[in-house]
C-alpha cells in the first residue's frame, strides 16, 4: 500500500532547502506556526524537485501574489501555484485547495 501524505512530504533539513531567492516570501514562511510552515516547506521543496525533474519546465520564480506564496514558470510552460496557511482556517476547512495544509 502507498505511503500517506505526512510520510511522503516530510520537511526538508535545512543544507537540503533551497535558498530563497525572495526575501519576502521568506519572511511570510517564518510567519507561519512551526506545524504548517514544516509542511508547506515540504511542499515547496516538491515544487522546485519536479520542476526540475520534468523536462520542458524551466527555471521556477518564486514571489508574493496577493499575499500568498506563489511559483511560476519563467518560460510559461505551467500555471502559477499558490500556498498559503489561514489562521480563520487552521486545518483547511475554508474548501480552497490553496489555503488546505492538513494539520
Amino acid at each position: 500500500m502507498g505511503k500517506s501524505t505526512s510520510q511522503r512530504l516530510k520537511p526538508p533539513a535545512a543544507a537540503e532547502m533551497t535558498p530563497f531567492s525572495n526575501l519576502a516570501v521568506q519572511a511570510k514562511f517564518a510567519s507561519y506556526p512551526l506545524v504548517p510552515r514544516k509542511r508547506l516547506l515540504a511542499l515547496r521543496e516538491l515544487i522546485f524537485r519536479v520542476a526540475t525533474d520534468t523536462p520542458g519546465v524551466g527555471e521556477v520564480e518564486e514571489s508574493l501574489k496577493w499575499g500568498e506564496p506563489s511559483y511560476t514558470t519563467l518560460n510559461k510552460s505551467g500555471s502559477p501555484f499558490r500556498m498559503d496557511w489561514k489562521a480563520r482556517a487552521p486545518d483547511g476547512s475554508s474548501g480552497n485547495v490553496q489555503n488546505h495544509v492538513p494539520q
